[in-house]
Formats: structure tokens, C-alpha cells, sequence
């Protein structure tokens, strides 16, 4: 958490910088051979990311620096402050973005970057292809994150820029404070820690973790437990099969799932379910303002407890009764199974079939 503090006091000083003059680009260029499994660190203050995998036995980087200045004299000043480092240790790769202070210059680089001058610095665009395997470390303060067609890990701290990862066979582990994210198509464990992101997961085989302060999160064809602890914000699931597990303060919920339990606490918002009721573990869904629907196949099984203080109980399954008050129903349906427990202080509660 501390390092995500840094990164973002850094990043709004960059946010201070003000804008003068034309762009100009500088290109950089940069092959590394490489033998065996590989390791890409790379960590920028500006710009964008792009890390592709392909059938390569080297990394290829290609960066381009972008700044404003008055004339092409300028430029090349300030370009030659904004440094790409890179280091090999075995088939280890470490890219650096540097800002080194102004040859000639009586004012400090930090004072330029609070905009205390008319020069003002970029941006480094990073385009990298890597091997397959090789696993990703990625920093960056202020930019975009794409990672494509990666046989490894991918493990991300952002400050602010939206992420794009696409084709991962390993665990993905991002750190974000702000922007917002697609992840698809990832065979591993994904872990999601945000302060500000809409997140959008499609076809994640594997655990999936999200802990988020704000933002909807949406997900499509899940195979594997789902567990999200967020403040604000709607989830929408569809496809999931795995069980799930939400924490939320405020945000509707709604979930189509094939396989799994669910487990459910939000303390404001709707909650809508539509599952094949295809679990020996029980169903429990908290509500404490909201109206609760559960739908299931008709063929279902189980027993149910149902509690409302301020709503009606309206069911479409043919409940045999063991206990009924005006705010509690508790009942069996079929031949056994598992237990449907739908709790709401304030909202109706309804059990369809399908």
C-alpha cells in the first residue's frame, strides 16, 4: 500500500505539468537474445505498455519518448533527461523509465516536474515483444497496460491507466488505484486489488478475487469461485459456474450461474439470482434494503427460509410449510437437498422457477 501511495504522489505531480510548445518523438530501439525461460521488469512513469507474447527466442523493445518543447534544440534537451534504462541479469530483463536532472541547469528536475518552467516532459510508449513464457512484472504511474498471448505470470501496479490483458495461461495479480480494466481469456488465478476501476472479466478459468473501493464489476463464462469484497458498485455475473461469495456495502447484484452456492451480504441494493440450484452447499443471500428474486429449474429441491420485515413473500415453488409468521416462512420443496436462506430488512422477497 505504501508503494501505491508513492506512485500516486508522484503522479499527481506529474498532472501539475504544464503545456508548451510542439511534440516531438525519439525512438528506441533495443533486441535481447534470450535462452530459456524469461523475466520481463519494466517499470514507467508515462505512457503506455504494450507487452505481446510470441514464438521468439529474444526481447524486443521498442519505446518512443514524447515531449513538448519550443524548438527541436529544446527537445532534444529534455529528451536526453528522460532515460531508458535497461539491465540483463541471466534472462532477466529490467526496463526503467529515469528522469535525471537537467545537464546545465540550475533548477532541479522535481522543480520541473511541479511546473515551475515552460518545458515540459511526455510520455515513454513502450511496444515489447517477449517469449511465450516469459513472466511480467509491470510499474506504472501514469498510462495504459496491454499484455496479450503470455504462457506465465502477469502481476501489475498502476497508479492510474486502464488495463487490457488477453490470452494469459498463469496468475494475474494487479494492484490499481484508478482506471478500468478487460481481462479475458485467462487460464489461472486472477486477483484484482482497486480503489476506482469498472472491471470486465470474460472466460477466466481459475480462482477469481476482487477487492474494490468503487466500480461495477461485470463478468462472463467463470470456471471457478468468485469471491468480491467491494465498498460501491453493481456486479453483474453470467455463465459462472464455481461458487460465489460477495461483500458489498451499496450496488445491485445480479448473477446467472450453472454451477455453484452462493453466498451473498450487501448491506443496499437488489439482488437477483438465476441459478441450476447445482450444489450440495446451501444457498444464502442478506439483504439489508433491497428486494431479493432467486429463480431456479422447477425440478429443484431443498429447503428454504425465507425473512422479511417490511416486504411480501411471494413464491412460484410449491413449498410445504413447517413454520409461518407475517415476517418469516421456513419449508421444504422437493425430495432434499440444500437450504435457500433469503434474508432483506426492507424489500420483497421472490422465488420464481424456470
Amino acid at each position: 500500500m505504501k508503494k501505491i501511495q508513492i506512485l500516486l504522489f508522484v503522479s499527481l505531480m506529474l498532472t501539475g505539468i504544464s503545456a508548451y510548445g510542439d511534440s516531438f518523438s525519439f525512438k528506441f530501439q533495443k533486441d535481447i537474445e534470450i535462452s530459456g525461460r524469461s523475466e520481463l521488469n519494466i517499470k514507467n512513469i508515462a505512457g503506455l505498455i504494450e507487452i505481446t507474447g510470441a514464438e521468439v527466442d529474444k526481447i524486443s523493445i521498442g519505446a518512443t519518448k514524447t515531449v513538448k518543447a519550443a524548438d527541436q534544440e529544446e527537445a532534444e534537451k529534455i529528451a536526453r533527461q528522460i532515460e531508458i534504462e535497461v539491465s540483463t541479469n541471466n534472462n532477466r530483463v529490467s526496463i526503467q523509465t529515469v528522469l535525471s536532472k537537467a545537464t546545465g541547469s540550475s533548477r532541479s528536475l522535481m522543480e520541473k516536474i511541479f511546473g515551475s518552467g515552460n518545458d515540459t516532459f511526455g510520455a515513454v510508449d513502450y511496444t515489447i515483444t517477449v517469449p511465450n513464457g516469459c513472466l511480467a512484472r509491470i510499474e506504472n504511474i501514469s498510462g495504459n497496460i496491454h499484455v496479450s498471448d503470455i504462457a506465465n505470470n502477469v502481476n501489475i501496479i498502476v497508479t492510474s491507466g486502464n488495463i487490457e490483458l488477453d490470452g494469459i495461461t498463469g496468475s494475474v495479480d494487479i494492484d490499481a488505484i484508478s482506471g478500468n480494466m478487460i481481462i479475458q481469456d485467462v487460464k489461472g488465478n486472477v486477483n484484482i486489488t482497486a480503489t476506482s476501476s469498472n472491471t470486465e472479466l470474460n472466460s477466466i478459468t481459475g480462482a477469481t478475487d476482487i477487492c474494490l473501493t468503487s466500480g461495477n464489476t461485470k463478468g462472463t463464462s467463470l470456471m471457478g469461485p468468485v469471491t468480491i469484497a467491494q465498498t460501491s458498485g453493481d456486479v453483474t455475473m453470467d455463465s459462472l459456474s464455481g461458487d460465489i461469495k460477495i461483500k458489498s456495502i451499496s450496488g445491485d447484484i445480479s448473477i446467472e450461474q450453472d454451477e455453484g452456492a452462493i453466498d451473498i451480504t450487501v448491506y443496499s441494493g437488489n439482488v437477483d439470482i438465476k441459478t441450476e440450484f447445482n450444489s450440495q452447499k446451501d444457498f444464502y443471500i442478506e439483504t439489508g434494503s433491497g428486494k431479493i428474486v432467486f429463480a431456479v429449474p422447477e425440478t429443484s429441491s431443498g429447503s428454504a427460509r425465507l425473512e422479511t420485515i417490511s416486504g411480501n413473500i411471494t413464491t412460484e415453488l410449491p413449498i410445504s410449510i413447517r413454520t409461518f409468521s407475517k415476517d418469516k416462512l421456513l419449508g421444504d420443496f422437493g425430495g432434499g437437498g440444500p437450504k435457500i436462506s433469503l434474508i432483506t430488512t426492507s424489500g420483497d422477497i421472490i422465488i420464481r422457477q424456470y
